[in-house]
């Protein structure tokens, strides 16, 4: 018996066909080419760099307050490379900062004390595989004779921009602080300045600054000390010839010791009093950032900027170490500061050469400074 069909069935026969076809098509199940097929990433990686082109960190010794570049990294179950990840950064402790804590990348920077912190990174959409265990080698506030540390990014309470900051609390655990000079002096709190990180801004229109509770005796001998500062002056505008009548950067309000500004090289001068005034002066540019360090010893004052060779002059004890400490202001206090301080470590004694540069490469590497 043979199978015919009819006109009709044929007809319906295609239709059914036709549409089956396209079907499969619109379904994504027709001739599809290989390299279309797209594999989700599930794994998020802390590496060391960006495109897949890097090593996972699983931990890193840090030396020298050496910062570190952390990638965030998507990949497949399988370790295939798929895109950089926009993620939220965190950091553990109080051991080191991050440049930034939003987006594909961030920087670790070791703060100067010995210890470990952990880093991690999170995403919505992504399993987080590692965290970066970051161990530093520094330990700045083991060093003998750490009196006071003032730091930026280390006031607590949550400041934006352009806010006043009222009291300056050392992190070194001593219970010191220095406070605002009175209503409408207080400095302002900037998130972002050198190299990123956190400042304290005096304007000396307002005649900004900080003073102690604690005599300069608690911090500081009449024979040796060392302190280090990080700023960035804006504007100078004094330039007399006795150091203390100067913009201040730090002083006591007796005006026996400090560092002041003149404005016609201008300079920053560390300065002490034993019956005379011994001054060792440094050039600076207006709105760049530095590190002056200056130590009292053996009957000298010397000072160094950015670590370079220090300048000297003989000097014997400091007459008077009864008064209070200034920030950003000076003798009584008058000469006020214009211009940003980061960071500020003091001790009460002169450091060995390998106590200071351990403290010079801290903030050098913290802050980016050329530093020898």
């Amino acid at each position: 018996m043979e199978n015919k069909f009819s006109l009709l069935q044929l007809k319906v026969l295609f239709i059914i066909v036709m549409t089956i076809v396209s079907c499969s098509q619109n379904a994504g199940y027709y001739d599809i080419p290989s390299e279309e097929i797209v594999i989700p990433a599930t794994h998020l990686k802390i590496e060391s760099a960006p495109d897949g082109t890097g090593i996972e960190i699983l931990t890193a010794a840090l030396t020298n307050g050496t910062p570190i570049n952390l990638y965030a990294i998507a990949r497949t179950a399988s370790g295939q490379f798929v895109f950089n990840a926009t993620v939220d950064w965190t950091v553990t402790g109080s051991l080191g900062y991050l440049t930034q804590t939003s987006g594909s990348f961030t920087t670790y920077t070791p703060n100067g004390a010995s210890g470990d912190a952990t880093v991690s990174a999170t995403h919505t959409n992504l399993n987080p595989d590692s965290t970066g265990l970051l161990t530093s080698s520094y330990d700045v506030e083991s060093i003998t004779g750490l009196s006071l540390w003032l730091r930026a990014e280390s006031i607590t309470g949550s400041l934006t921009d352009g806010d006043d900051v009222t009291s300056w609390n050392d992190v070194n655990g001593s219970g010191r602080s220095v406070a605002a000079l009175g209503a409408g002096q207080e400095p302002n709190f900037i998130s972002d300045a050198i190299n990123g990180l956190p400042v304290i801004r005096f304007n000396s229109s307002n005649n900004d600054g900080f003073i102690s509770t604690f005599p300069m005796s608690d911090i500081i001998s009449d024979s040796e000390y060392t302190y280090f500062i990080i700023f960035s002056a804006t504007t100078i505008a004094t330039d007399n010839i006795n150091a203390w009548e100067n913009n201040a950067l730090i002083m006591d309000n007796g005006g026996f010791v400090g560092a002041t500004l003149r404005s016609g090289t201008p300079l920053v001068q560390s300065y002490n009093w034993d019956g005379v005034t011994a001054v060792a002066p440094k050039s600076i540019a207006l709105s760049n950032g530095y590190l002056l360090t200056s130590y009292h010893e053996s009957g000298s004052i010397y000072s160094q900027l950015n670590g370079d060779t220090a300048s000297s002059f003989a000097s014997g004890n400091t007459t008077d170490l009864t008064n209070m400490l200034t920030v950003g202001g000076g003798y009584a206090p008058a000469g006020f500061y214009n211009g940003d301080i980061a960071e500020i470590i003091v001790f009460n004694t002169s450091l060995s050469l390998a106590d200071r540069s351990t403290v010079q490469d801290y903030l050098c590497n913290k802050y980016n400074l050329t530093c020898p």
